[in-house]
């Protein structure tokens, strides 16, 4: 949850702690209470988006315990150092007249915990000003019901500690997890000798799908699945021209000629490309292939069955006029299956009958996920309207120079490695969180609502079918990412807020609770 303190006098430096929940007996109750702090940011990402007033679309970045630590540590910044975090005995922050602070704090439940309101506390002392002493009531209501896992999509970002030599190996991975992740992007692992380690710490933290940056050195190293974990190896990265007037097609032949010899090992190949070329790569004689060099192509006799393929969005090119919008046949596909879920037609394993069969994901330029409401809709409502397997990122700690400066290039981080050997969050990691929660919730009331359609009772039909149009007039406003009315058409970030997408998960939360109660459901 986010707050905020405002002073209606100059409070002076302040001590923040969160005190649990004390007229309660809770055992493992656990909080984690953060400011929000800001840090010099480029506006470039955002305006990728096109706004004029895209520097005011920022949003504070790293999540702190010791403001003025912080601040202390970053004026004496140099390359290569790290910042700590855990601080925690220092002055939090200062609050002046009419200004505000804000933080996050997590709070961690435990499993057997009884449905019900708590209050929490959160105690605020001055230190400049003793007479100052404030106790903040929080209220949190737990719900009489545990969300469905996410495990059959991909939720991934790509990992830049994803190597066995990085001594954050553990804590990103723990750190991703924490986050909703299930699945992540590595280096150096495949080929590692005695690698079955490694392995068990991606199972034990939850993670079902690894994708490699390198290729296998033999079929044992090329299994679909290793030590519990699906196995996808990614091949040559964008295998297309980037450039309009590059006519070169090399990176797509190196990329076929690595696929082949991967499959011939028996593994699984993927690779981030626009839709068609993922597309037209699976059938033999395709433009692409015709765009590739023939006397190579025929030489090499290459063909490519992609198993997973990473879509970029190109949001960015939503609401500039003088571009045309990229993606159109994506969108396209998306809307087709789409209608297909909402009209019934749907296959056993509950996919839109138009579903391609190999694994498809999309990702983003890591710049929206600086911006909250993107962060947390991309991994939430939209992934679930989408139809397709999940969403992967492209990075997740990615600096150059200074990572708290954009002054000397810009910063592509969502989260920052410490001294402590912990990773420290930001106020968008924190969305993309919620994000994946948003999708859970979507789950849950989706898989009660199927329960209640399998009953044979007439009562319980009609329930189920005035709960499932709910259902889908609920997620309808989050179905694409431009939203259309009579006179003009708009980014989604311009007619909705994170808001919005709150109230669509409270309602979603009524679907469940009626569905649940109908079902005679004991739910958890």
């Amino acid at each position: 949850m986010v707050f905020g303190i405002r002073g209606l006098e100059d409070l002076g430096k302040i001590r923040i702690s969160f005190l649990g929940a004390p007229r309660y007996i809770v055992s493992g109750l656990a909080g984690d209470l953060r400011l929000v702090t800001k840090i010099p940011r480029s506006s470039r990402w955002m305006s990728m988006l096109g706004d004029d007033n895209s520097a005011e679309r920022l949003v504070p970045d790293i999540l702190v315990y010791n403001e003025e630590g912080f601040y202390r540590q970053v004026d004496n910044w140099s390359k290569g150092q790290l910042i700590s975090i855990n601080d925690r005995d220092f002055v939090y922050t200062e609050i002046k007249k009419n200004k505000a602070k804000y933080f996050v704090l997590n709070v961690k439940l435990p499993s057997d915990i009884t449905p019900g309101i708590y209050e929490l506390l959160v105690r605020l002392e001055s230190v400049t000003f003793s007479m100052i002493k404030k106790e903040i009531t929080i209220k949190l209501e737990v719900l009489p019901f545990a969300l469905d896992p996410a495990d059959k999509y991909i939720l991934a970002m790509s990992n830049d500690f994803g190597t066995p030599r990085s001594k954050y190996f553990e804590a990103a991975l723990i750190d991703q997890s924490e986050h909703g992740m299930n699945a992540t992007r590595m280096r150096r692992l495949v080929n590692k000798d005695d690698p079955e380690k490694y392995y068990q710490i991606l199972k034990k933290n939850g993670f079902h799908t690894v994708m490699h940056d390198d290729a296998p050195v033999n079929k044992d190293a090329a299994v679909h699945k290793r030590y519990g974990i699906k196995q996808i190896f990614y091949g040559i990265d964008e295998p297309q021209p980037k450039r309009r007037f590059n006519n070169s097609w090399n990176r797509m032949l190196k990329h076929l000629e690595l696929s082949r010899r991967i499959h011939q090992m028996g593994g699984l190949v993927g690779t981030s490309l626009p839709y068609l070329f993922g597309v037209q790569l699976r059938v033999p004689g395709s433009s692409v292939y015709v765009k590739l060099p023939s006397h190579k192509l025929k030489q090499k006799n290459l063909f490519e069955p992609l198993d997973w393929a990473n879509y970029p969005l190109a949001v960015q090119k939503l609401g500039i006029k003088r571009r045309r919008p990229l993606n159109q046949d994506l969108w396209q596909y998306i809307k087709g299956l789409q209608q297909e879920y909402e009209t019934g037609q749907i296959e056993p394993n509950g996919k839109p009958s138009s579903k391609h069969s190999w694994s498809e994901t999309y990702y983003l330029p890591l710049g929206f996920l600086r911006y909250p409401f993107y962060a947390r809709l991309l991994y939430g409502f939209y992934l679930f309207n989408s139809h397709l397997d999940g969403v992967c990122a492209w990075t997740y700690y990615r600096p150059k120079g200074n990572p708290f400066d954009d002054s000397d290039g810009i910063d592509a981080t969502l989260a920052y490695p410490t001294l402590e050997g912990a990773i420290a969050s930001t106020y968008c990691w924190e969305a993309v969180s919620k994000g994946v929660n948003d999708l859970r919730y979507a789950l849950t009331a989706q898989k009660l609502i199927k329960e209640l359609k399998k009953i044979k009772s007439a009562s319980k039909s009609e329930l189920a079918y005035k709960l499932e149009k709910e259902f889908l007039r609920i997620l309808a406003p989050f179905k694409s990412l431009e939203i259309r009315d009579d006179t003009d058409t708009k980014r989604i970030d311009k007619v909705f807020s994170n808001k919005d997408l709150q109230r669509a998960r409270e309602k979603l939360i009524g679907i469940i609770l009626k569905a649940s109660q109908s079902l005679g459901t004991a739910l958890k």
